[in-house]
């Protein structure tokens, strides 16, 4: 998380989708070596990853890039960090 706050502190100023395109592009390239080829993903599986992927993640990560945009750093890590205490909160 604190790659990604410096990164969202430092290029904040250019657009969002080319942020959010940059962020994901690294990640494809990052994951692609992890592919198992053995693996046979039928079509409609196939179809609910990508919208996993494109809708569910895509739009989360772009409304905190939005968010972080508007609070400074300090808040921002404190707020990553409050995160899984609030989830383990509600489990209990």
């Amino acid at each position: 998380w604190a790659l990604e706050i410096i990164l969202v502190s430092v290029y904040n100023r250019s657009s969002l989708i080319e942020f959010l395109f940059a962020t994901s592009l690294a990640g494809t390239f990052y994951g692609i070596p992890l592919i198992d080829r053995e693996i046979k993903i039928d079509t409609e599986t196939l179809i609910y990853l990508i919208y996993l992927a494109l809708v569910c993640s895509l739009t989360a990560v772009l409304l905190q890039i939005y968010g972080q945009r508007h609070v400074s750093e300090k808040t921002a890590a404190v707020i990553f960090l409050l995160e899984e205490y609030s989830f383990t909160e509600d489990l209990l």
